[in-house]
């Protein structure tokens, strides 16, 4: 895991990534948003769906069902539902009672988003998942380090592309980074380049 921050790092990053946030909103009308609209109305629906289900047996159920009557002909698409189904597939480890069906679930679910990645690895949505999923296994699992690669990579491809997913996505991304990882110590000065040319292009 990345080394921890100090006080000052941690107080930049807050606001820089507080700055790509307000941007979205602000920005959000914009036409890519838009366009973007249709496609990202069954990822919101299986989002919620997906998160709810950490709480819920029955929401599992429900978003594997939702899956099933989803079908994208864009192949980045086709990956994302992929690293969700391998996403829900890993939350059936939670409501198992027997220990090795818990490692088949979870080592099964990888799997598949790791599967998915391959097609889907500029997809910031993807990232995310796979990201936050490997940053709550438990530690035996030795998924920490794939944690962070996947929050680095949503760092470096969100001053470009933040602007193809919904509000809601984008807010969720933030608000995990700030709140719950450490990838930036030693990197203060790259991701103040990255936030200032991209607000030079707006």
């Amino acid at each position: 895991m990345a080394l921890k921050l100090s006080f000052q790092a941690t107080v930049f990053m807050k606001v820089v990534l507080t700055l790509i946030f307000v941007l979205v909103y602000y920005y959000s009308g914009f036409s890519s948003v838009r366009e973007s609209e249709k496609e990202n109305k069954p990822f919101s629906e299986l989002r919620a769906l997906y998160y709810s289900a950490a709480d819920s047996e029955e929401k599992l159920t429900e978003a594997f069902d939702f899956i099933k009557k989803l079908s994208f002909q864009d192949p980045v698409l086709r990956s994302r539902l992929m690293v969700y189904t391998g996403a829900l597939i890993t939350l059936k480890a939670k409501y198992t009672f027997w220990p090795h069906l818990k490692f088949k679930y979870a080592g099964e679910g990888l799997d598949i988003m790791a599967e998915g990645l391959v097609t889907a690895k500029e997809d910031i949505e993807s990232l995310f998942i796979y990201g936050t999923v490997c940053d709550n296994l438990p530690f035996f699992f030795s998924k920490a380090d794939e944690a962070d690669k996947a929050f680095n990579q949503i760092i470096e491809l969100m001053p470009g592309r933040y602007n193809l997913y919904d509000s809601d996505l984008i807010m969720k991304v933030v608000d995990y980074i700030i709140n719950n990882t450490e990838i930036y110590a030693g990197r203060e000065e790259q991701l103040k380049s990255l936030i200032f040319n991209h607000l030079q292009k707006i």
